[in-house]
């Protein structure tokens, strides 16, 4: 599921890469993609500038001399209601990832965690991703951490 999903983020950062301008890296065991994108929401299209970037690395383990993968995701979105959100997925283990949600506000990063958090966890439950770690707060601060 890891292999597909990385050949379909790899097949859509292709298809966009002529496109958009991005600032992509690729050195030994990393590669990174960074772009700027339009994310269009709600049902009259508003859109709102959203910054992705990509980062995949593989190194070895000391202990068991297996070659080890991590994948970071990062979306950033400036909205007009709840301003900057942040959203950071770390996909580790092939199979865990860790989420990461800061937004500029504390109140928005309360709320989000009272009402939300919970919801996301069960919903994911069935995935092939297991969650690890869920962090939720302003940016800057780390508020709420669930595990």
């Amino acid at each position: 599921a890891l292999k597909k999903a990385a050949k379909d983020v790899a097949d859509f950062a292709t298809a966009l890469r002529g496109a958009m301008s991005s600032d992509n890296a690729v050195v030994q065991n990393q590669r990174s993609f960074q772009m700027m994108i339009p994310l269009y929401m709600g049902d009259n299209d508003s859109s709102y500038p959203t910054y992705l970037n990509i980062y995949d690395e593989t190194a070895r383990d000391e202990e068991t001399g297996e070659d080890k993968k991590e994948t970071w995701v990062r979306i950033c979105i400036l909205t007009d209601h709840v301003g900057a959100a942040e959203f950071v997925f770390r996909i580790y283990d092939e199979s865990k990832v860790d989420m990461r949600f800061y937004f500029s506000e504390a109140s928005t990063a309360k709320e989000f965690s009272e009402h939300y958090v919970n919801e996301l966890k069960a919903a994911m439950k069935d995935f092939t991703l297991r969650v690890g770690e869920i962090t939720v707060g302003r940016v800057g601060e780390g508020l709420y951490n669930y595990s």
